[in-house]
């Protein structure tokens, strides 16, 4: 089916399975919101997610992709690989430790 649209679109193959992806991701994200939107808290009267704090939550969400990208330039991708491990490897041991 890839190769169909490779011809048709003149696009490699990687190309348009990174576009598809991403019409995909897109698509759960915006159906995921337009559901959420109407449900309400069971117990309380408000909204199940509040957005004003997801809306906080934006300036620190495009620093890390900013400086993820910025790393993704500067080092090969094994030593970016070696760089999520380590710092999943804290984060879940200290979420872990919280939880103990």
């Amino acid at each position: 089916m890839a190769m169909q649209y490779t011809v048709v679109l003149e696009r490699k193959i990687k190309n348009l399975n990174n576009n598809y992806i991403e019409i995909m991701n897109m698509g759960a994200a915006s159906s995921t919101i337009y559901c959420n939107l109407k449900l309400k808290h069971p117990t309380l009267d408000m909204p199940i997610i509040e957005y004003d704090l997801a809306l906080l939550f934006q300036p620190m969400l495009m620093m890390g992709i900013s400086i993820e990208v910025a790393f993704n330039v500067v080092f090969v991708d094994s030593m970016v690989t070696i760089l999520l491990i380590v710092l999943f490897l804290g984060t879940s041991t200290k979420t872990f430790l919280k939880g103990c």
